[in-house]
C-alpha cells in the first residue's frame, strides 16, 4: 500500500529539475587569469609540498593554489623557453623528472630545487606515457629495456608503454611484448599492437588494451577470452583511436582513468572482470593527463587548450528546482524519509527524486511548517493551516491571528503558536491567545520564534529574548539580549543553549550567564542556523558561507572571552551560494544517519559529516625571494641569507601550496627571541633591520578549525652583518676614548683646581682689602650718623622751641584779630585763623616729608601754599591766574614760617581784594636771591589795588605781615601801579 501511495503522491507533482549527482563537483580554471602565457599542456604533477609543477609547450610552471609562476634559472635558462616534452614522477622518492625539447635534456625536481639529469645518472626510465620506473623496481629488466629499439639513450626516453608486478616486467614493443623474469631472463610474446597500446597494471595482474581487443598477460603468456568488461570499456574498445585528439586512458600512481567523452571513469579489475567507476563529467575531452592528490582529494587536468583544470569532488549536494521563486529555500522538514518544503517541493535522497508543484492556496508564508497529528502543515490563505501532502486537508486547528505565522513549540505536551504580534496555546481545537504575553509585548515587538528549556519557554523577539513560565505567567527578559534580533534558539544541555541574532552574532547562554561568541572574521553576524554533528562539530550557516568548529573549542573560547576561527566552506566546496537562509520554524534539518542540510539562497544544501572533510596545510613554506631596501635581490647559500650592514628594511616574499580557501588559513612570522607572533595577510611582508649575527626568522601556518600544535612552521636563517656600532673593537674604541676622555677630564680637573685655589687667594686678598675699606666706610658712616644725629637733636630743640614760638606767634595773631572783632563775623575770624595756621601746618608737613629736616623745599611748599589758598576759593581758578617764578630754594624753618604767613596774607587779600565783581588778573609771586643771606620776595597782583580811603588804613592782614617781616629782620614797600605789588627784603638765618 505504501509504494502505491507513493506512486499516487508523486503523479500529482509536477518534475522539475534536481541536480544530478553525476555533476556534483566544483571547478577550478588555472589559465592566463592565473599568469599562464600559454594554455596547452602535456602534465600537471603536484610534489610532496603541493605545489603543483605544470609541463606546458613552452615552459615550466608552479602553482602554489593561487597564483601561477614560470620557473627561471640562471643555470639552466632553456627551461623557461623550451617544449616540456615529458613529466613523471616517481612516487617512491617523490622526485619529478621532466625531459625538454628540443634538447631533449633531463631534469629533477626535488624539494623545489631543480637539477640537471645526465642520461647516465637517470635511476631509472621515463616513459613517453608520463611514467617513471625506478632501476629499483625494474631490477635486471632495466638493462634489458635500455636496449629496446624504442629506448632514446641521449634523453633516457621509453617511448612506449611499460608496467611490472612481483614476477615480471613487461613492456611493448613495435611486432611483440617483452617478458622479464626476476632472473632478467626476457621472453618475447608474439602480439602485435598498434602505437596506442597500453600496458596496465593492477595489483599483480597486467593487461593490455589496443583498438578493438583486450587480453591479459600471465607470465610469458597471453590468456585470450579471459577477461570481461563493462559496457564503458567496450565502448571504449569500439573507438577508433586514431580518430582522437586526445589519449583515453591516463594514469596516476596507481590508478587508471577513462575518458570516453568527456566523462570520466576509473577503472577497476576485479575476478578478471574490468569495469569503470564513474567520477565525474569533464569540461573538456582534450585531457592530456590526469592526476589524483588523495591527500587533498583533488583532481588536476592537463588540456591541450585550456590550460589545468583542477576538479574538486564535491561533498555538498545541492537540491535546486529550476524555478528562481522556490530556490529561495527556507524552511525544510523530514519525514518518512521525505524532505518536504514549505516551497512546494519533496526530495527523496536516497533516489535523488525530486518533485514540485505550485501551491494555488498558500499566502506566501514561506517561513512556517507544522508537523501536527502525524501530518504536516503550511499556512494557506486566511491563516488556514493546509497539509503539504494533502493539499485539499486542512488541519483541526483554528488560528485566530490577524499577522502571519511565525513559530510553534510544543510545550508540556500542549502546541503554542506564535504570529509576528501575538502567541497563543491551542484549546479544545483553537488557538487562544496568551493575554498576558498579549499585553506586555508592544506592538512594533516583532515574535520570530518559539523553544523550549526546562520550565520555560524561549520567546525570540526583534527587540530581544525572553523566558517565560506560563504556569506562573513570569515573564524574563535575557540579561545582555535585551535588543538583539533572536532568529534561532539551538539546545545544548540542560544548563545552556545558544542563541543566534541577525546582526548581532551568536551567544551562549550558560547558567543563566549570557556569552558572545567573538567571531575572528565576523562571519557570525550573519549566522542563520546551527547544527551539531554526531562527532561533536558544530555546523553555522552564514551569508558568507557553512563554517565549522567543534563544540569544545568554541565554548571555551567562549567562555573565556578569546576569538574563535571557524574553518569555512564556500562555492570552491559545491555551494552554489555563499549565502544561507534562515528564520524559519525549521532553520535546519538533520536526519537520524547524521544528514545536515540548511536553506541557502539557491536551493536546499545537504551534506554527510563524515564525507565533508578539512583540509589542514601540510605543506612546506618556502622563501621565493628577500630584497632589502626594496631593490637588491639577496639570494641563499646553503638555506643562509646574507644581509649587509646597509640593510635598512627587508621584503621577504614567500610561498606554500594550499588549493582550498585560504581563508581557512592564517600565517604568522616572529624571531626565534620574540615571543609574540605577527600575523601576515599576504605571502609578503617587510621587516626593519633586526639584530646583528645570524637570527632565525620563523614563519608558521596554521589551519583553521585544527589544534595550533598542527601548525606548520618553517625556520630560515638570516645572518645581519654587523654595523660598526654593532662591532666589539668599536666598543672597544668607545671605552678607550670614554677613558681617555675621564683622564683628561681628571688631568684639566687637577688643572683647574690649582688656578682656581690661586684665584680664591687672590679674590680673598681683595676681598680683605674691600672689607678693610668697608670698614672705614662704616666707621666714618658711623661717626657721620653720629653728627647727623646731634644735628638732629639740636634741631629737634629747636623745633620744640619754633612751635612754641609758633604757639605764641598764634596767640598774637588771634589777639590781633580779636582786636577787631567788631569788624569780622566768627565766621570770618576762624576762617583767617585757619588759613594762617594752614601755612604754617604745611610748613611742618614738608619738613616731616623730607629727610633733610633742616631744610625746606620753599619752591614746592610755594605752590602747595597757593593750591590750598586757591582751593578756598575755588570760583576763581578760571579768571585769576597765580604765577611763580622761583629757582629751587632751602630755607630752615624760622625761616620759612613767618614768610609762608607773609606769602599767604599777600595772596589771600589779592584773592579778596584786587579782582572784584568778577574780573580776571593774574597774582605773581617770586623770591630771587640778593646774595647769600639776603633775598627779595615780590607779590604783586593785577587788580585793583587799595582803595583810597584804606591807604592810610591797615588791615589786620598786613598788621601781621609788617610784624613778620620784622621777625625776619627785613624791609616792606608797596608799591600802587597797575594793580598792588610788595617788595619784601629778607634774611635768611
Amino acid at each position: 500500500m505504501r509504494s502505491v501511495f507513493l506512486i499516487l503522491f508523486f503523479l500529482i507533482f509536477n518534475l522539475s529539475e534536481s541536480q544530478n549527482l553525476e555533476n556534483n563537483i566544483s571547478l577550478k580554471y588555472v589559465n592566463a587569469a592565473e599568469g599562464l602565457s600559454q594554455l596547452s599542456f602535456r602534465n600537471c604533477l603536484p610534489d610532496h609540498d603541493g605545489f603543483i609543477w605544470i609541463a606546458t609547450e613552452m615552459g615550466l610552471y608552479k602553482y602554489d593554489g593561487i597564483k601561477v609562476t614560470l620557473v627561471k634559472s640562471e643555470k639552466y635558462p632553456e627551461i623557461s623557453k623550451q617544449r616540456i616534452f615529458v613529466m613523471a614522477k616517481d612516487y617512491e622518492t617523490d622526485i619529478i623528472y621532466f625531459v625538454t625539447y628540443p634538447g631533449l635534456k633531463s631534469y629533477s625536481i626535488s624539494k623545489g630545487i631543480i637539477s640537471q639529469v645526465l642520461p647516465d645518472h637517470l635511476n631509472g626510465i621515463l616513459t613517453t606515457k608520463s611514467s617513471f620506473f625506478s632501476k629499483k623496481v625494474l631490477k635486471k629488466s632495466y638493462s634489458l629495456i635500455k636496449q629496446n629499439s624504442l629506448f632514446s639513450k641521449q634523453s633516457s626516453l621509453f617511448y612506449s608503454s611499460l608496467a611490472y608486478n612481483n614476477s615480471y616486467t613487461y613492456y611493448r614493443d613495435l611486432n611483440y611484448i617483452g617478458c622479464v623474469d626476476s632472473q632478467g631472463k626476457e621472453t618475447r610474446i608474439n602480439y602485435k599492437t598498434s602505437e596506442d597500446a597500453l600496458i596496465l597494471k593492477f595489483n599483480d595482474s597486467i593487461i593490455i588494451t589496443d583498438y578493438n581487443k583486450i587480453a591479459i598477460l600471465e607470465g610469458p603468456n597471453i590468456l585470450k577470452k579471459s577477461i570481461s568488461y563493462d559496457n564503458i570499456i567496450n565502448q571504449f574498445l569500439n573507438t577508433d583511436l586514431r580518430t582522437l585528439s586526445h589519449s583515453p586512458i591516463l594514469k596516476d600512481e596507481n590508478n587508471y582513468f577513462l575518458n570516453l567523452n568527456g566523462k570520466i571513469y576509473k577503472i577497476l579489475l576485479s575476478n578478471n572482470h574490468l569495469h569503470t567507476q564513474f567520477l565525474f563529467n569533464s569540461p573538456t575531452i582534450d585531457i592530456a593527463n590526469l592526476n589524483y592528490s588523495d591527500k587533498q582529494d583533488l583532481y588536476f587536468l592537463s588540456t591541450a587548450s585550456k590550460g589545468m583544470i583542477i576538479v574538486k569532488p564535491a561533498k555538498i549536494n545541492v537540491i535546486v528546482t529550476g524555478n528562481d521563486n522556490l530556490d529561495y529555500n527556507y524552511a525544510v522538514i523530514e519525514k518518512n524519509g521525505f524532505w518536504y518544503s514549505c516551497n512546494g517541493w519533496v526530495y527523496n535522497r536516497f533516489a535523488n527524486i525530486m518533485q514540485t508543484r505550485i501551491n494555488k492556496n498558500s499566502n506566501g508564508n514561506t517561513l512556517f511548517l507544522l508537523p501536527f497529528e502525524d501530518k504536516i502543515y503550511y499556512e494557506g490563505k486566511d491563516r488556514k493551516l493546509v497539509s503539504i501532502e494533502d493539499l485539499n486537508t486542512e488541519a483541526p486547528i483554528q488560528v485566530t491571528f490577524t499577522k502571519q505565522l511565525t513559530g510553534y513549540i510544543y510545550f508540556k505536551n500542549n502546541l503554542w503558536i506564535s504570529s509576528d504580534s501575538d502567541i497563543g496555546y491551542l484549546s479544545k481545537k483553537t488557538i487562544v491567545v496568551d493575554s498576558f504575553l498579549n499585553k506586555i509585548f508592544e506592538q512594533e515587538r516583532k515574535v520570530i520564534t518559539l523553544s523550549e528549556f526546562g520550565e520555560y519557554m524561549i520567546i525570540c523577539t526583534s527587540q530581544g529574548v525572553y523566558k517565560y513560565n506560563p504556569a506562573k505567567k513570569q515573564l524574563y527578559l535575557i540579561p545582555k539580549l535585551e535588543n538583539v534580533y533572536a532568529r534561532y534558539i539551538k539546545k545544548i544541555d540542560n544548563d545552556s543553549f545558544w542563541v543566534g541574532c541577525y546582526g548581532d552574532g551568536l551567544f551562549l547562554v550558560k547558567n543563566n550567564k549570557t556569552y558572545k561568541v567573538n567571531d575572528r572574521y565576523i562571519d557570525l553576524n550573519t549566522a542563520h542556523a546551527i547544527e551539531e554533528d554526531q562527532f561533536g562539530n558544530l555546523w553555522l550557516s552564514t551569508n558568507d558561507g557553512l563554517l565549522n568548529i567543534d563544540k569544545k573549542t568554541l565554548i571555551d573560547n567562549t567562555l573565556d572571552n578569546k576569538l574563535v576561527a571557524f574553518y569555512r566552506f564556500t562555492v570552491d566546496d559545491g555551494l552554489l551560494t555563499n549565502e544561507f537562509n534562515g528564520g524559519s520554524t525549521h532553520t535546519s534539518l538533520q536526519t537520524k544517519d547524521g544528514i545536515i542540510g540548511f536553506p541557502s539562497m539557491k536551493g536546499f544544501v545537504w551534506f554527510n559529516p563524515k564525507q565533508l572533510n578539512k583540509f589542514i596545510f601540510k605543506g612546506s613554506i618556502l622563501i621565493d625571494k628577500i630584497l632589502i631596501n626594496n631593490n637588491e635581490i639577496v639570494y641563499p647559500t646553503q638555506n643562509l641569507y646574507k644581509l649587509p650592514k646597509e640593510t635598512d628594511i627587508i621584503n621577504i616574499n614567500f610561498g606554500y601550496a594550499y588549493h582550498y580557501n585560504r581563508d581557512n588559513i592564517k600565517a604568522e612570522f616572529r624571531f626565534e627571541d620574540q615571543e609574540k607572533w605577527t600575523e601576515i595577510t599576504q605571502t609578503s611582508f617587510q621587516i626593519p633591520r633586526y639584530k646583528k649575527g645570524l637570527q632565525k626568522l620563523i614563519i608558521r601556518i596554521s589551519t583553521n578549525g585544527f589544534p595550533s600544535d598542527q601548525a606548520v612552521s618553517q625556520t630560515f636563517n638570516l645572518d645581519f652583518d654587523p654595523r660598526y656600532h654593532e662591532l666589539a673593537w668599536f666598543w672597544i674604541l668607545l671605552v678607550f676614548i670614554f677613558v681617555l676622555i675621564l683622564f683628561s677630564t681628571y688631568k684639566v680637573g687637577v688643572h683647574f683646581s690649582k688656578e682656581r685655589a690661586l684665584y680664591l687667594k687672590r679674590k680673598i686678598k681683595e676681598q680683605t682689602h674691600e672689607l678693610e675699606l668697608s670698614l672705614m666706610d662704616l666707621q666714618l658712616s658711623k661717626e657721620s650718623l653720629d653728627q647727623s644725629l646731634q644735628v638732629k637733636n639740636i634741631l629737634l630743640k629747636e623745633i620744640h622751641h619754633r612751635v612754641k614760638n609758633n604757639l605764641q606767634l598764634v596767640m598774637s595773631m588771634l589777639n590781633i584779630q580779636a582786636s577787631n572783632t567788631n569788624d569780622l563775623s566768627i565766621e570770618q575770624f576762624i576762617e583767617k585763623g585757619q588759613s594762617r595756621i594752614s601755612s604754617m601746618v604745611l610748613i611742618h608737613e614738608s619738613l616731616y616729608l623730607k629727610e633733610d629736616v633742616g631744610n625746606i623745599d620753599f619752591q614746592d611748599y610755594t605752590e602747595s601754599l597757593v593750591n590750598n589758598i586757591q582751593s578756598t576759593f575755588g570760583e576763581t581758578f578760571d579768571r585769576i591766574a597765580v604765577i611763580i617764578n622761583m629757582d629751587k630754594l632751602y630755607l630752615d624753618i624760622q625761616t620759612s614760617i613767618p614768610l609762608g604767613l607773609i606769602i599767604n596774607e599777600l595772596i589771600t587779600n589779592a584773592f579778596k581784594h584786587a579782582f572784584p565783581e568778577g574780573r580776571h588778573g593774574e597774582v605773581y609771586i617770586s623770591i630771587s636771591s640778593i646774595n647769600e643771606t639776603d633775598y627779595l620776595l615780590v607779590v604783586k597782583d593785577t587788580g585793583v589795588g587799595l582803595p583810597v580811603k584804606k591807604e592810610n588804613k591797615k588791615s589786620m592782614g598786613l598788621v601781621l605781615v609788617n610784624l613778620l617781616v620784622s621777625e625776619l629782620e627785613g624791609t616792606i614797600t608797596e608799591i600802587q601801579h597797575n594793580g598792588l605789588s610788595y617788595e619784601i627784603n629778607f634774611k635768611s638765618r
